[in-house]
């Protein structure tokens, strides 16, 4: 039988959370802000109220399931669903936060490190932490990985849910409730036994690019006295190009407006009101038949602003990253390409230019296709091809470089390559398919119930050790990388080496053609 423990948040009542290991302990479905449903649908999160209370007086919050998790299509990769989470279902009230702990209670007069994750899926799909695979109580778990740390695991809005956009619709709702997210863990952290100083902000390729997006904001608005992280994590992913303005993502909300037949002659606000009334089932329904179904960031001049891309290529930011003493890890897997070219390709070239543009603008779109069209006449090997390019190779070698060229010490740095994946992933994915995009996370969470051998838990902790612990802890890398143009690699064989990068010269040219003038 699972043991339950209490968290008392002083003033705001209680939660119950479970055991979920040998001394990992589990609280699931955490509020952080209302509901975005009803009137709150496409507007910023708003906090929960100073008076709200857990629970029951003397009955705790019950925090031990999983709550729902924001309504996406499913998305099919070799016949299987990766969008499914068993168990568990879609629901517009999904601004919560799951959250592991290494134990009951700190030691006495000790504080743990936080990590904070925002979970991966092109922000449209995905979970916090909500499927066997991604679970991380053995990561920090005494008897696991003993990471020594608490993670968080942040619900955010997605798709057209999160990331609407127009005239009147400013867009980026996803990225204002991770931020929110994250001032809740910074005022209410410490009843888990937290630190609210010793935070580190990662995530998995839109949790990377996430990630990206919330540093700028935090460089350029936070308080810079009580900054809400202090490290980042970046894996396989980075903002590669300026997203969409607001009059580009017009195109793809009136198309949404025909496409549901709502009123073009009512104003934007009533188009709206009557989109509100749509449930979310037949919004992610309809959303196969949109021109672009995919629905990404846009320049809003505030979350984003423009001339963003510059400000994290040109040291502005980075500056502001060595001032605050930042660190980052920051890396990829070796066949990024497979899962790129496997979801969601073109079915044709002619249909490559509209894949594109699901994730840049027209005129970035054109130039990439332009420079690659002819290597590769398989379109969804093309298209995996230069998304994994522009998506993680490219962005992740040209932020390093900025912050490099601005004076952050190589040491504050850790770039990386994995190409490990433990045998018994097998059963998991095709072995041809390599480490492709996403299935490092089996390393990065320490998935050793799938059946990790001695010899691969050694390597596993080994690499964590090097990489991740440090990280999190503010504790000096173990890099032998002596310039930026090289990486860490965690080899097939399970052993690490410095590599001199062969992608370097190639994705720097290509990140200054997404990014000129």
């Amino acid at each position: 039988m699972l043991k339950d423990v209490i968290i008392e948040l002083p003033g705001h009542g209680s939660l119950r959370g479970s055991l979920c290991g040998t001394t990992a302990h589990r609280f699931l479905g955490v509020p952080y802000a209302l509901p975005p449903t009803g009137e709150r649908r496409w507007q910023r999160p708003v906090p929960l109220p100073e008076d709200f209370v857990y629970g029951r007086p003397g009955e705790p919050r019950d925090c031990t399931q999983y709550g729902g998790f924001c309504p996406q299509p499913d998305y099919m990769m070799n016949g299987t669903n990766i969008s499914a989470v068993p168990g568990a279902t879609h629901s517009e009230d999904c601004l919560l936060l799951n959250i592991w702990l290494p134990d009951a209670q700190p030691p006495a007069n000790k504080k743990w490190p936080v990590y904070v994750w925002l979970h991966g899926g092109w922000l449209q799909m995905g979970n916090p932490c909500m499927t066997n695979k991604t679970d991380p109580w053995e990561l920090v778990d005494r008897a696991g990985a003993d990471l020594d740390a608490i993670v968080v695991a942040v619900g955010y809005r997605l798709n057209i849910f999160g990331f609407l956009a127009g005239e009147g619709v400013v867009g980026n709702f996803g990225f204002w409730d991770q931020r929110c997210a994250l001032q809740w863990i910074q005022k209410h952290i410490s009843a888990f036994g937290g630190d609210p100083v010793r935070v580190t902000l990662g995530g998995l390729s839109a949790g990377a690019y996430s990630t990206n997006a919330q540093l700028q904001y935090e460089l350029r608005h936070g308080n810079v006295d009580q900054p809400l992280f202090r490290n980042i994590f970046m894996v396989s992913n980075a903002i590669a190009v300026q997203p969409k303005s607001i009059q580009e993502a017009e195109d793809q909300l009136q198309d949404v407006l025909t496409t549901l037949k709502i009123d073009q002659s009512l104003s934007r606000s009533q188009q709206l009101a009557e989109l509100r009334e749509i449930p979310h089932q037949d919004l992610i329904s309809a959303m196969p038949s949109f021109r672009l179904d995919t629905f990404r960031a846009v320049t809003d001049e505030d979350f984003v602003p423009g001339g963003m891309i510059e400000q994290l290529r040109d040291g502005t930011l980075a500056k502001a990253f060595q001032e605050r003493g930042m660190k980052l890890v920051i890396g990829e897997a070796e066949s990024e390409q497979h899962m790129y070219a496997a979801i969601n390709p073109p079915a044709s070239l002619e249909m490559m230019q509209t894949a594109l543009e699901n994730y840049y603008p027209a005129a970035i779109s054109a130039k990439v296709l332009a420079k690659y069209r002819d290597t590769e006449s398989d379109p969804a090997k093309l298209y995996g091809t230069m998304t994994s390019y522009l998506q993680v190779r490219a962005p992740i070698r040209a932020f390093a470089k900025s912050l490099v060229d601005a004076g952050v010490p190589l040491s504050s740095i850790y770039r990386y390559r994995s190409d490990f994946r433990a045998a018994c992933m097998d059963k998991y994915i095709a072995p041809e398919l390599g480490v492709t995009h996403g299935w490092d996370m089996y390393v990065w969470w320490y998935t050793a119930r799938f059946g990790y051998s001695e010899l691969e838990k050694t390597a596993i902790k080994d690499w964590l050790g090097r990489s991740l612990h440090p990280l999190i802890h503010d504790q000096p890398f173990d890099s032998q990388c002596t310039k930026i143009d090289q990486y860490t690699k965690f080899y097939s064989d399970g052993t690490i080496g410095v590599v001199e990068d062969d992608y370097w010269s190639d994705m720097i040219a290509l990140d200054e053609l997404c990014t000129r003038t």
